[in-house]
């Protein structure tokens, strides 16, 4: 009964919906129903840790370009866990602690990110302007 995450992610992954459809199907076919609603909502909730993760890594690399300081624990934290090795974990792996970490960066869209990574690769450009307005001041 215990699929690999990145397996279930990689099926669903192309097709909106496609978590519904398999719940459906599989209830249709009169499986255990709280399994299959329990698998479901574990591979919809590594999906969005993965949207999650990939914020994660934009802010930090943000955050250590630029020596940012302050409280960055859920992104650290988010970034450790969301290793390579954690996707071939079974889906029940995915505890509280992750999800809360996820939650924080679930919002930042795709475009956001790539502004961020942008961003962090202007860092001459963000020092010679902090350099510049000290000089003003």
């Amino acid at each position: 009964k215990t699929r690999l995450l990145d397996c279930m992610a990689k099926s669903c992954r192309h097709y909106k919906g496609c978590c519904r459809i398999v719940t459906a199907k599989t209830l249709q076919l009169a499986l255990d129903k709280r399994w299959v609603k329990t698998r479901v909502q574990e591979v919809e909730e590594y999906q969005r840790l993965v949207k999650a993760a990939d914020a994660a890594k934009a802010v930090n690399i943000v955050c250590e370009k630029l020596n940012l300081t302050g409280d960055f624990s859920a992104v650290d934290y988010l970034c450790q866990q969301m290793s390579e090795t954690f996707k071939h974990k079974p889906l029940s792996s995915v505890t509280n602690e992750v999800l809360q970490a996820g939650r924080c960066l679930h919002n930042l869209t795709k475009e956001q990110q790539d502004c961020l990574t942008v961003f962090a690769q202007c860092v001459p450009l963000v020092k010679w302007l902090r350099e510049e307005v000290k000089e003003l001041r």
